[in-house]
């Protein structure tokens, strides 16, 4: 597991910090971890996702990887 990974796991674990949208950020660390995407990106899709847009577009090659991404 990468360090940035393993960080952002136990931030997201801690009692004393509160995450905004935990559910979104645990996909994305799931995207991450996969190699799908780095947790910028998928963290961006997982929010516009969550938010209601169903076919996110994307230049990044391995963000295509994630469900119903599209080229613009």
């Amino acid at each position: 597991m990468a360090l940035c990974e393993r960080v952002l796991r136990q931030l997201v674990r801690a009692r004393q910090v509160e995450v905004q949208s935990a559910d979104e950020v645990a996909a994305a660390l799931q995207d991450y971890a996969s190699g799908d995407a780095d947790f910028a990106d998928a963290l961006i899709y997982r929010s516009g996702r969550a938010a209601g847009c169903h076919q996110p577009a994307t230049f990044d090659r391995r963000l295509l990887a994630l469900p119903d991404t599209v080229e613009p």
